[in-house]
Order: structure tokens, then C-alpha cells, then sequence
């Protein structure tokens, strides 16, 4: 995920390439028996309560993905209902009719089918590249020009998305309204990634689902669908494939998400982060570690400590901070002090800001603002990733970029990356950015 960010840092972050989160428990990194080069650790400690914190329940049915699935096939129809100005109503469709190379490109010319006519002025393509997320649009009456796209990776928090692909043409496209929520659903046995457009009054202006497009345009949005549509109304009523067969009702698409997110807190005792930072070739150089050993109180609030191993370079195994956490805010205070700081809020709507103050850990001091909410699930495991402008911060778990480093997303040449967490030794998050064989070990008494 780390690397998505780094290579394609014009793009905002976004859920396509979030990390995957592992259900199958394998054994992290050997854990050696005591602390190594420990600095002293506030003497002040109180028993400590360590009630297991169990897995997220999630649904067990086994769906087929809809993004695997073909989203341009000749005859694949997307169909409408249309309302006339005098209020009569009839039936209109967005039609793939035949294929044709244009450049390296297989695209498929769309027909605007109505009862009075039949007109094709695009022929749409999804080009092999970048995960086939990119839809694009050539206008087949002015020279096969490519002129926008249906991006099904999103500016978070963003109402114009621009896309420049290997230093060619940049294409802009203005979307419907700003992406808030992005989730999964079910069709049948089908799951199909959900996006969620908001206006600025907070109200859903569009949804757009993965493999099938806009539930108001279908597979063309702004100036190309007004090209072919003018002022019709269109209401979005099905889509078929090419045999004609139904694969959807829009009315489907408005099903609860199959995603149970329970929140998990992220302050609890024996968990580890292990980290890494990367080059820009995305290879592993420096590896560090934070992890929970142990209760302490200061200022009267009962805390967890907060170990680094190696944090920032320093070969040492050391105390940080301490820790706690209430009503889904994350409190940290450095070693020697009182002084409580925010380190992460889970409870933050859209566009609310937070300062991170940071004095002698050294994890960068700054804002982030809040952008959309990913629920995603994988592997058994269910997540709900908090999306601001630079980092995602998942409940439970942290950034992305590791625990102490929300506002490191990039550094010049590299990235940091969060590999594994851990709790009581069960792996929780698992980045597949490197073999577990290769992570360094914690110690932990």
C-alpha cells in the first residue's frame, strides 16, 4: 500500500491499494525473553487488568469478487427509466455494441439506444494498466480523442480528480460530489465495492459501484454523459450482460454494507508495531519497533508504557511514552512529563482537523484533516480505516506509516511502513510488505 502511495503520490490516498489484514495467526517475529539496552521506566505501577480482546466477527459467507469480474463486454446494457419534460416516462439504455482497437487499446463503442434513435459518440476502454481502475472515454467524432475517464480510485475528500499517466496528457475529471465512505456490499454471492458521493450539505448525490459504474450516469460521468444524454433524465433501473441476462437492480445497491467494523481500541497491553522504512525502489532498510509492556499512572491517569526498539536509529530499546486512551481518542504523554497530547482521534467526522504536538520522540508535528471513511474487509477480518489528507489510520492498529509517524507518509526517496501488529502474539494486521521470517523481533518480558 505504502509503495501505491509513493509511486502515484499525484494521486490522493485512497482504499484501492489498502493493506490486507490476516486472519490466519501465523507466528510473528520470535519474541526474545527480556528488555536489551532498556532505559529506566517510571517506577509507578499499578495492576493491570489484561481482559483478551477477542477478533471481529464478521459474516463467513464466501463472496465472488465483483471486481474480477468483466465490466466492458459487447452487449453489457445499462438501463434506464426516462422522464420527459411533460412528465411521460419510457425506457432508454447505454449499450456496448462493438469492440475496436484504438492505439494499444481494446474499447467498446457505447450506444445511447432510445425509441426514436440510436447514437454512439464514445467508445469507453479500461486499459490494462493500474489494476484496470481507469475508464476511459474516446470521442469517436473528434479524432478518437481520449477525453475523460470513470476513476474507480478516488480523491478522498475531493470533487475534481486529475490522472497523469507516463508523462503524457494530464485528464481532469469533475466528479458528481466528494468522496466520503467507501464500503462493500453484496449482490447474491457477489461483493462489489460501494463508493458513497457527498455534496457539501452532507447529502448522497451518487453512488458509484466497482465493475458496474454511476447509479445515476452508468458508465459515463459529467460532460461525456451530458454529450449523449442532454437534458433527459435518466433514473438508473438495471444493468444486463451480454447474453441479456440480469446482473443487477439499482435497488440493490442500497443493502446494508456486509461489513461489521466493531471498534477496537488501539491502547492495549502487550501489543507490538513493527516497522520499516523503504527506498524508493521498495526495498527494506531500517527496521523499528513500538510495543505496550506494562501499566504506569501519571498524573493520576492510569496508562499504558510505550517501548521503541531502534526508534530512530538509535540501537536502544527505550521508554517513550505513556498511553491511554477514552471515548475513542488516543493520549500519550513523554517520558519525564505530565502533559497529555492527542495522538489520534477515531471519533472525527469529515473535513475535522487535528493537531499533532510532538516535543521529544521525534514523530513530527503537524495537522491532518479528515477525508472519508473506508470500511474494508479481508481475510475474516473487519476494518474501519480513517482516511486523511496523507495518511490512513486504522482503528485499532494506527497509520499505516507506523504508530508514532501519521504525519510521515512520504519521506524524500522512500516511505515508512507499518509491517505487523501484534497482540499477545496474535498477528491483527499483516502489510505483506515483507516475510515475517525477515522482521526483526521484539523483546518483551
Amino acid at each position: 500500500m505504502k509503495k501505491l502511495v509513493y509511486l502515484l503520490s499525484c494521486l490522493f490516498l485512497l482504499s484501492a491499494g489498502f493493506a490486507a489484514c490476516s486472519s490466519d495467526y501465523d507466528d510473528p517475529p520470535e519474541q526474545p525473553e527480556s528488555h536489551q539496552n532498556e532505559t529506566p521506566m517510571d517506577s509507578t505501577t499499578v495492576d493491570k487488568d489484561t481482559t483478551e480482546v477477542d477478533s471481529v466477527d464478521v459474516d463467513t459467507v464466501i463472496y465472488n469478487d465483483g471486481d474480477s469480474l468483466p465490466m466492458l463486454e459487447v452487449g453489457r446494457s445499462w438501463n434506464y427509466v426516462r422522464t420527459h419534460a411533460n412528465g411521460m416516462t419510457d425506457k432508454v439504455s447505454l449499450k456496448l455494441t462493438e469492440s475496436l482497437i484504438i492505439g494499444s487499446d481494446t474499447a467498446y463503442k457505447l450506444a445511447y439506444c432510445t425509441p426514436e434513435d440510436t447514437m454512439v459518440r464514445y467508445a469507453i476502454s479500461l486499459p490494462a494498466f493500474y489494476m484496470k481502475k481507469l475508464l476511459f472515454s474516446y470521442d469517436l467524432e473528434n479524432g478518437k480523442e481520449k477525453k475523460g475517464f470513470l476513476p474507480f480510485l478516488l480523491g478522498w475528500g475531493a470533487s475534481t480528480f486529475k490522472w497523469n499517466f507516463g508523462g503524457g496528457p494530464a485528464y481532469e475529471q469533475h466528479l458528481p460530489g466528494k468522496l466520503r465512505v467507501m464500503d462493500e456490499i453484496a449482490v447474491g454471492r457477489t461483493k462489489y465495492k460501494r463508493y458513497a458521493l457527498f455534496d457539501d450539505n452532507n447529502k448522497t448525490v451518487d453512488l458509484w459501484i466497482s465493475g458496474i459504474g454511476s447509479m445515476k450516469t452508468g458508465i459515463l460521468v459529467g460532460e461525456r454523459y451530458q454529450d449523449i444524454v442532454g437534458t433527459d433524465v435518466l433514473t438508473f433501473e438495471s444493468l444486463t450482460d451480454g447474453e441479456g441476462s440480469l446482473l443487477c437492480r439499482a435497488t440493490d445497491f442500497t443493502a446494508s454494507s456486509i461489513v461489521d467494523a466493531n471498534y477496537r481500541p488501539l491502547v492495549e497491553d502487550k501489543k507490538v508495531w513493527y516497522c520499516a522504512e523503504f527506498n524508493g525502489a521498495g526495498t527494506a532498510g531500517w527496521q523499528f519497533q513500538y510495543f505496550t509492556d506494562g501499566d504506569t499512572i501519571v498524573g493520576g491517569q492510569q496508562c499504558l508504557r510505550l517501548y521503541g526498539q531502534n526508534h530512530y536509529k538509535s540501537g536502544l530499546t527505550e521508554y517513550l511514552c505513556a498511553l491511554y486512551e477514552k471515548d475513542r481518542q488516543v493520549w500519550f504523554a513523554e517520558a519525564g512529563s505530565e502533559e497529555f497530547r492527542l495522538l489520534y482521534d477515531f471519533s472525527m467526522s469529515y473535513d475535522e482537523t487535528m493537531t499533532l504536538m510532538f516535543e521529544n520522540i521525534r514523530g513530527r508535528s503537524g495537522t491532518m484533516t479528515k477525508r472519508g471513511d473506508n470500511y474494508y474487509i479481508h481475510d475474516g477480518q473487519a476494518w474501519h480505516a480513517h482516511i486523511f489528507n496523507g495518511p490512513c489510520i486504522l482503528e485499532g492498529v494506527g497509520a499505516d506509516s507506523g504508530l508514532l509517524m501519521p504525519l510521515l507518509v512520504n519521506i524524500t526517496g522512500g516511505y515508512y511502513s507499518l509491517l505487523l501488529c501484534t497482540v499477545d502474539g496474535k498477528v491483527i494486521y499483516d502489510s505483506h510488505e515483507m516475510n515475517r521470517e525477515d522482521i526483526l523481533p521484539v523483546t518483551l518480558q
